[in-house]
């Protein structure tokens, strides 16, 4: 063992002493060697979403569907992407964490929502041909006021698990009101001209995945697909860590 490693190590075991890790849910200890912050008992209750699930927005479906299908939502909506894929549903544990996460400055829960959208890659037969990941951006203002973009934490945590290579092609540019409460057409009004290609990547021809933390209305990746399909990407992939 190198001499750093070591002493990072028992530094790491003194801060435990000193200030015990425990669950972000539950509140129960966990040992030191826990990374996530979350104990299994915590997120006993996480709904993992398999097959059969709407081979365009990544919605699953109870009951017996043997063959590929649309949603009846699908069929009404026009998407620019090819496809959205999410390990679970954002229920429970699952919305809490990213809840927590994302508004409450938890970073270090990354760790266990970069795993859970690793999981999700499981979900994509061509996952191999991706050539790079591109966060969804946020407002620099809206940046500044929570002091992070969760998309981009998300992407860069998944960059080192796949070794796919990052691209900040698309640019927000106009600061918008929260969509929580918002159906998809207004979120569409909401987002109309809010994103801007960065021209200093060439997409012409790639494929790539826009990475974010929740899939809901699909109304943000749709913009967001649509100005990479305008600079001549080939297919676009929607991968978040859960399915509203």
């Amino acid at each position: 063992m190198k001499i750093g490693a070591g002493i990072k190590i028992n530094f790491e075991r003194l801060i435990g002493l000193v200030y015990p890790r425990t669950c972000v849910l539950s509140h129960v200890p966990l040992p030191a060697e826990n990374k996530l912050w979350v104990c299994d008992e915590a997120i006993e209750d996480r709904i993992r979403i398999e097959s059969p699930y709407c081979r365009r927005c990544g919605l699953m479906y109870a009951g017996e569907i043997l063959s590929e299908f649309e949603c009846p939502n699908c069929v009404k909506l026009e998407f620019a992407f090819e496809e959205a894929r999410a390990a679970y549903i954002a229920k429970g544990s699952v919305r809490e964490l990213i809840h927590k996460f994302k508004y409450e400055q938890q970073l270090w829960l990354k760790n266990i929502l970069g795993l859970w959208i690793e999981e999700a890659t499981h979900l994509v037969e061509d996952w191999g041909q991706i050539d790079g990941l591109i966060p969804i951006p946020l407002h620099p203002a809206r940046k500044r006021e929570r002091g992070f973009n969760q998309s981009e934490v998300l992407a860069q945590t998944l960059a080192e698990k796949s070794g796919k290579p990052i691209l900040k092609a698309i640019n927000r540019v106009k600061y918008t009101n929260s969509q929580v409460t918002m159906n998809r057409a207004e979120r569409l009004t909401n987002l109309r001209k809010a994103f801007a290609l960065n021209n200093k990547f060439e997409l012409r021809g790639g494929y790539y995945a826009l990475i974010d933390d929740v899939f809901t209305t699909g109304a943000t990746a749709h913009e967001c697909s649509r100005l990479l399909k305008k600079a001549g990407a080939r297919k676009v992939l929607v991968l978040t860590v859960a399915r509203g």
